[in-house]
């Protein structure tokens, strides 16, 4: 006997101690598992809510049947929206970190002041980047914000994320505004980050997009 030869009853429980990214694996796999992760999508969800760090499903509008509303498109937005989330604090934090690096090597950039948009952007990055750490990051919050130290910014970054994932994206040409130098932060949500064309002298929004190696980089908490 095969495992989709299995009833309902005895696939479901294998299917809850599975990663989110498996279920969406999963789904492409057979028709059977298509079917019994369509029909069973939001216990499947809750699953994984129950002993999430960061995921938290409210729909649009509530009745008293409202969480029929939730189905697999919803299921796979969630990851997607949390996946390119982390993926923009990570394009974020390495451009902040590779700016640190260089100017600690500037004896006179190093000992200047520098903006205090910029620790706020680490503390926000951190906290989206790595929500099953946010107890311990809130417990450093204070330390970030008030340090005047490049160094201590510089290895704060370096103790939530790993040296593979500081060289996972290349940011050559991203500019973030308030912390580049060249605009106002937007301190009232998520920062704008742009790519700027050196030779054209023009900027665009950054878009973020996924590939295939995301799934192996990012995790859902």
């Amino acid at each position: 006997m095969i495992i989709t030869d299995l009833p309902v009853e005895m696939i479901l429980p294998i299917i809850y101690k599975t990663n989110y990214i498996d279920v969406i694996r999963l789904y492409m796999v057979c028709k059977r598992f298509k079917s019994i992760i369509e029909y069973n999508s939001y216990d499947i969800y809750l699953s994984f809510e129950k002993n999430s760090h960061e995921l938290c499903w409210y729909p649009c509008y509530q009745t008293s049947d409202w969480y029929e509303a939730f189905n697999y498109k919803i299921f796979l937005n969630i990851y997607i929206d949390s996946i390119k989330n982390k993926k923009e604090s990570l394009v974020a934090l390495t451009r902040i970190h590779k700016i640190l690096a260089k100017q600690l090597t500037c004896p006179i950039v190093s000992a200047s002041l520098f903006p205090n948009t910029m620790k706020k952007a680490i503390l926000f990055y951190l906290l989206q980047l790595c929500p099953n750490k946010r107890k311990d990051i809130n417990k450093n919050s204070r330390d970030i914000i008030e340090s005047t130290d490049r160094i201590f910014l510089k290895e704060t970054i370096e103790k939530y994320v790993p040296h593979d994932m500081l060289n996972y994206i290349n940011v050559k040409g991203i500019r973030i505004p308030g912390i580049d130098g060249c605009g106002p932060y937007k301190s009232d949500g998520r920062p704008y980050i742009y790519l700027w064309d050196k030779e054209k002298k023009t900027k665009t929004k950054y878009l973020i997009k996924l590939n295939n190696n995301d799934s192996k980089i990012f995790n859902i908490y």
